[in-house]
């Protein structure tokens, strides 16, 4: 004998497409700061390269930095980028927070952002 299909769904097909829908929305909340602070870790990794070679200041590096921080959007404030010269090595780290919001709790991202440089010299 076959079974009519009705078209309804059944009570596992409607859990796995809450969380199905659980997990696209949390991938919306969670991705964009992801994707900001890959890019901002770009960023730092090429300023720290090309600071070591033209000799940029600690508050030229940190003025720069907070910049590319403004237009991706992250709550970063001087404060928080610390720029270290040690001879010809430059060092950059960047430490913050993302708050996301979800419906019921707040979830904190960490971000630790670090780069460092030696210049490459002809003896």
């Amino acid at each position: 004998m076959r079974r009519q299909q009705t078209g309804r769904i059944g009570i596992g097909g409607l859990l796995a497409l809450a969380l199905v829908g659980g997990a696209g929305y949390l991938a919306y909340k969670l991705v964009p700061p992801m994707v900001n602070n890959f890019q901002f870790d770009n960023d730092v990794q090429q300023e720290t390269r090309l600071s070591t070679y033209n000799g940029d200041s600690d508050a030229t590096i940190k003025t720069k930095l907070l910049g590319q921080a403004q237009q991706l959007h992250l709550p970063l404030s001087k404060s928080q980028i610390a720029v270290r010269h040690d001879g010809d090595r430059v060092s950059v780290r960047v430490m913050y927070d993302v708050v996301v919001q979800i419906p019921d709790r707040k979830i904190t991202l960490h971000f630790n952002d670090h780069a460092s440089n030696v210049p490459i010299t002809q003896d």
